[in-house]
């Protein structure tokens, strides 16, 4: 990608094209927006929010491995192939589309979120889909570039999350199952822009609540969703550590905090 490798994307403008220089942006419909320097050069930057397809999944498969290595150096000790999450976000979408949104800026995909408005949905129809075993087959087979007794324990906490995930669920209620924006684009606001929009998604199915779990020492985050009305409930424990519950109430006309 462009950016890994130091170089900065080029800008372009949502709906005409290239952007000449000295020529303002006509922003799109849905955009988060802020300023952020490279190399001494002061850039506005504008990130579009929009639907992933099939042919995202790789690109936020990048995203997910980089915005959570704790994660992936826990269960997998290194990381693995960019397939392993892009199988996981392809379950995900195949149960729900609407609910898988990206990031995208410049034509890189920067961030993501996936909210399901029903968890059990997503789990009861990668149970009878026998995706997750597929899944195992594909990493016994090489496919993600782990040794298959790393590849059994990480599908099998992945498993277990979304069958938590599953019985937890009210039937009132959306999840904000995973959110992650990559660490070279952090602070410029993608994340408050991505649950923003969770939260619409969310809202226009008929949800009159949202939940999402964070770690308890990610203060950054929690301080986040505080802002955007989230209010922290209980907690649960996992081979982890603690995550801290949070809950929003939902309004059909969005005029909550």
């Amino acid at each position: 990608a462009e950016w890994v490798s130091g170089r900065v994307p080029a800008r372009r403008d949502a709906q005409t094209g290239p952007i000449r220089p000295g020529e303002p942006p006509t922003p799109p419909a849905h955009y988060c927006r802020s300023h952020y320097h490279t190399r001494g050069l002061s850039l506005t930057a504008t990130a579009t929010i929009r639907v992933a397809g099939p042919d995202d999944l790789h690109d936020a498969g990048e995203v997910a491995i980089a915005a959570f290595p704790d994660l992936v150096e826990f269960y997998l000790q290194r990381p693995p192939a960019v397939a392993l999450a892009a199988d996981m976000l392809s379950i995900c979408r195949e149960a729900e589309p609407g609910g898988l949104l990206m990031a995208e800026d410049g034509g890189l995909c920067v961030g993501y979120v996936f909210a399901p408005r029903s968890p059990a949905h997503v789990f009861a129809l990668g149970a009878r889909r026998c995706r997750h075993l597929w899944m195992l087959f594909q990493g016994l087979r090489g496919r993600y570039g782990v040794s298959w007794a790393e590849s059994f324990a990480g599908l099998r906490a992945y498993g277990h999350m979304w069958q938590e995930a599953a019985l937890s669920s009210r039937p009132d209620e959306g999840r904000i199952f995973s959110l992650g924006v990559h660490p070279r684009h952090r602070g410029r606001g993608i994340g408050s822009e991505l649950t923003r929009r969770a939260l619409a998604y969310l809202r226009a199915q008929g949800a009159t609540a949202a939940r999402l779990e964070v770690r308890e020492e990610n203060l950054v985050a929690r301080r986040l969703y505080e802002k955007l009305g989230f209010s922290e409930q209980d907690g649960l424990s996992d081979a982890m550590g603690r995550w801290i519950v949070m809950r929003k109430a939902l309004t059909p006309d969005g005029s909550e905090p």
